[in-house]
């Protein structure tokens, strides 16, 4: 077996803002999560732009998506095999996840096959390979 941290953590990202310049309050996006373009109280056109935040990854769901990642080429029946593994994941309270070595290559499988890493994954791809091996007494 494998035991796996899928607790949540940060990583540094931006999200689009939009201020008044006269005001300087900071507008809630809309309801489509679109921008507003007018301040509420000063109805001038707002300034928009980029900040920095941070931004929560939740382990348990991008596991779920190396799973079932495209880059696998699954046929239907292997997508079907591998739901009893996501639904285990998103039901594990997001601390610690014990795996078959089976589920643990599946997950492992969906890592390697994805492209395109950053900076920003580290955290993940660290978690991945670096699943301990774990014995149920």
């Amino acid at each position: 077996m494998k035991k796996m941290d899928i607790t949540n953590y940060q990583v540094d990202g931006t999200k689009n803002i939009a201020v008044c310049p006269k005001c300087k309050r900071e507008a809630p996006p809309t309801e489509g999560g679109l921008l507003a373009v007018l301040c509420d109280d000063c109805q001038i056109p707002l300034a928009t732009g980029r900040v920095a935040t941070k931004v929560e990854v939740d382990v348990g769901e991008v596991l779920v998506q190396l799973l079932f990642h495209p880059n696998l080429r699954l046929t239907a029946r292997q997508v079907r095999d591998r739901k009893p593994l996501r639904d285990k994941i998103l039901r594990c309270p997001r601390a610690a996840l014990l795996l078959e070595n089976a589920e643990y290559d599946m997950i492992k499988a969906g890592l390697d096959a994805a492209q395109g890493f950053g900076v920003n994954d580290i955290e993940l791809v660290d978690r991945v390979y670096d699943a301990v091996d774990y014995e149920v007494k």
